[in-house]
């Protein structure tokens, strides 16, 4: 494994023929890569999916060795053999235990079954189902023709058609479905070249039969009990194929998955690279814009608020009174509100004034309005046209915000919101005191 991934684990969820594709590429590359599987997959190109060791315990495709464990504790050990461990774990309870730097939804269910942003710093899913910006970072188009293997951003995949993609003249033709319900028993076995009209497999005594000559490439497990109707063989039509390697399809899906977490990992960075901590005094900073932690009034007050004032001059409290004066009487900046004034004597450009919450122990939106003090002093400052921006340490003082919490908010709020104001270039954190500054120097690096 190679050191320099070996930190970031990524949880593939499903371990089909098309999602073994999207495990090598990860595997390949160096990262600790764990499966989440149903306790009965069903996959039918068996011989290329590691799937397999539900039932087995262990499977190997290609260069790759996959083991079932019973639980997370297993996982290191696994990694450190070079072994892919495989967890039954169909709802994805294990995710938030193995914190994942991604999850990428392989099951290919043509719905999304619980996959979601929280669930890891980058989350990736294949086909249809799936909202690109809503329900995960990145989709990954999986039809057949110009657009596999695309990357999108924003929006859908193509919609299911139901109707497999053309293979040496064959379609719809290449699948074979259940002809009744009941137990599986093969026929014929994946690897064999069967002539049209062989029987295949049965069905509660139902035979099913090769449509066209080709290579037998997928078969669903000999006992599984199916429904009428259900995908259980698959048929290629070029019968020199290796049917025991991974296939041109889940080869580009696996490619297309390892370039859309390198792009959104580098996204990652290059935000973080833009952000700046300091330890000292923010009214000697030159930035564009340096953040005010005003009260409501925007008449000045203690702490931050009243050293800009001081600095800046009485031109500054006349600015503020007239937007005070236009804006809603009593409360002209509500909590989580941000307006935009001149610096005047300041060395900075301007003052972004934001109006951080009073600390009532968390169970009255505080983090949602801390988090809405620095989104909207972003906007504004991107809406200005400014490139750098200076933050305090907001509602930690007087306001009782415990300084940790405000921390973890302040950074994932910036991060967030730096997707939307790719212009802003330079956002420091400016620290009055050591405890604030260790507190941001630790999440900045992690």
């Amino acid at each position: 494994m190679q050191a320099q991934f070996s930190s970031q684990k990524i949880v593939v969820r499903g371990g089909g023929d098309l999602a073994t594709g999207v495990i090598q590429k990860f595997f390949r590359a160096g990262f600790p890569v764990v499966i989440l599987e149903t306790s009965a997959p069903s996959a039918i190109r068996r011989s290329v999916a590691l799937c397999e060791a539900v039932y087995d315990g262990v499977a190997r495709v290609e260069d790759m060795n996959c083991r079932r464990v019973s639980n997370i504790d297993d996982l290191e050990n696994c990694w450190q053999q070079g072994t892919i461990p495989l967890l039954i774990d169909p709802a994805g309870e294990t995710i938030s235990q193995i914190r994942p730097s991604a999850v990428i939804d392989a099951i290919l269910a043509k719905r999304n079954l619980g996959t979601h942003r929280g669930m890891a710093p980058v989350t990736i899913a294949l086909g249809p189902g799936f909202c690109a910006g809503e329900d995960v970072d990145v989709v990954i188009e999986t039809m057949r023709g110009h657009d596999l293997g695309r990357l999108i951003f924003k929006g859908s995949a193509a919609a299911n058609t139901g109707i497999p993609g053309e293979i040496g003249g064959k379609s719809g033709q290449r699948v074979i479905h259940a002809p009744a319900s009941g137990t599986v028993v093969h026929k014929k076995q994946i690897g064999d070249v069967v002539e049209s009209g062989e029987a295949l497999f049965t069905v509660g005594g139902a035979e099913a039969r090769a449509p066209f000559t080709g290579l037998l490439r997928g078969l669903i497990r000999e006992g599984a009990n199916v429904p009428q109707g259900m995908k259980a063989a698959d048929i290629d039509p070029r019968t020199d194929i290796d049917w025991r390697t991974i296939s041109d399809k889940a080869r580009c899906l696996g490619g297309a998955a390892l370039e859309g977490y390198f792009m959104l990992v580098a996204k990652e960075i290059n935000k973080m690279q833009k952000l700046e901590l300091i330890r000292g005094d923010i009214t000697k900073l030159n930035a564009d814009a340096i953040v005010n932690a005003a009260n409501s009034s925007l008449m000045g007050g203690g702490g931050v608020d009243g050293a800009i004032h001081r600095q800046a001059g009485p031109q500054l409290l006349e600015e503020c009174m007239k937007i005070a004066a236009e804006r809603r009487p009593g409360s002209p900046c509500p909590a989580g509100d941000a307006v935009i004034t001149g610096a005047y004597r300041l060395p900075c450009k301007y003052v972004i004034h934001t109006v951080g919450p009073v600390w009532h122990g968390g169970g009255q939106t505080e983090a949602e309005t801390l988090a809405s003090c620095y989104r909207n002093s972003l906007l504004l400052a991107a809406k200005t046209g400014l490139t750098s921006i200076a933050f305090p340490n907001i509602s930690t003082g007087v306001y009782g915000y415990p300084k940790d919490k405000a921390a973890a908010v302040a950074i994932e709020t910036v991060r967030k919101t730096l997707a939307e104001t790719p212009d802003i270039q330079r956002v420091l954190f400016v620290c009055f005191d050591e405890e604030n500054y260790s507190l941001y120097e630790k999440l900045i690096e992690k």
